[in-house]
């Protein structure tokens, strides 16, 4: 199976998307994102409102695209460069 995220090459993890499957998994997760913006600030009365009832969604949202991204493209790792 190929990689559906390009490793990068320097620093930790994967950069953009090297298939479409990996592009569809990060229009989705923005979708999603948006999505509950809209969702929670319409309800909520005030910014802190909205940030503390939108930020555990966001930090669960990235956890599940990192590990789709592992799942789907290998383990990350540190690199600093070609070797």
């Amino acid at each position: 199976m190929k990689p559906w995220f390009i490793q990068k090459k320097y620093g930790y993890g994967w950069g953009l998307p090297a298939r479409w499957q990996g592009w569809v998994v990060v229009v989705l997760y923005f979708v999603f994102i948006l999505y509950l913006f809209v969702r929670i600030d319409t309800s909520s009365h005030s910014v802190s409102d909205t940030l503390l009832n939108f930020i555990p969604w966001v930090i669960v949202a990235s956890v599940v695209l990192f590990f789709i991204a592992r799942i789907t493209s290998g383990k990350p790792k540190w690199r600093w460069g070609k070797k």
